[in-house]
């Protein structure tokens, strides 16, 4: 059950984030990976946990309306009522909610402004998921079986090409050099 509830946990978390979160499907095979739960569980419950935490997502946005000029909130209603107003328009923002590859936080963040009916999008949206989890969780399960290895975060840097390890050595010093000045700006070192 711990592992179920972590899971879910961090799932949830990721979609509650407006921005640079990572793709659910990535918390979910890692989480499949790590701790071997079972496939159709994750899925549906990793589809549940997403949709519910970009519903809540969009309900936030929806208070960040007041804060819009009187013009800028007559765009947005003429907005929600093109989209909204025409039925091949609607079908086809449910099949951008179901399926597509453009982030979803910010879809929803903009269904929140438009005040569209958030019902509707979540249902698509968590269909969709349940299709595209299903694919992603099966496949990393798949690949775990059949290559027979268990997966670490071990690289064995002779493994890679000179051109891979020179941009792997420019990253970390990057990353160091960031951590150096945070060090120095928010006096961590004492």
């Amino acid at each position: 059950m711990g592992p179920f509830v972590l899971t879910f946990g961090c799932v949830l978390a990721v979609n509650l984030l407006p921005a640079f979160g990572p793709p659910t499907w990535a918390v979910l095979v890692f989480f499949k990976l790590r701790y071997d739960l079972p496939v159709m569980p994750m899925v549906i419950g990793g589809a549940l946990c997403a949709a519910s935490g970009r519903l809540l997502l969009a309900h936030a946005s929806r208070h960040l309306r007041r804060r819009f000029s009187p013009e800028r909130r007559e765009h947005l209603a003429a907005a929600a009522d093109a989209l909204a107003g025409d039925r091949r328009r609607s079908a086809g923002a449910l099949g951008l909610f179901a399926l597509s590859p453009v982030p979803s936080a910010q879809l929803f963040v903009a269904a929140g402004l438009l005040d569209l009916h958030l019902l509707r999008l979540t249902t698509a949206f968590f269909t969709g998921r349940l299709a595209s989890y299903a694919i992603y969780v099966s496949g990393a399960a798949f690949a775990r079986e059949s290559l027979g290895i268990e997966p670490d975060d071990h690289i064995d840097p002779k493994s890679l090409g000179p051109l891979a390890r020179h941009h792997l050595r420019d990253a970390f010093r990057a990353v160091a050099s960031v951590q150096r000045s945070l060090d120095r700006e928010l006096h961590w070192s004492a």
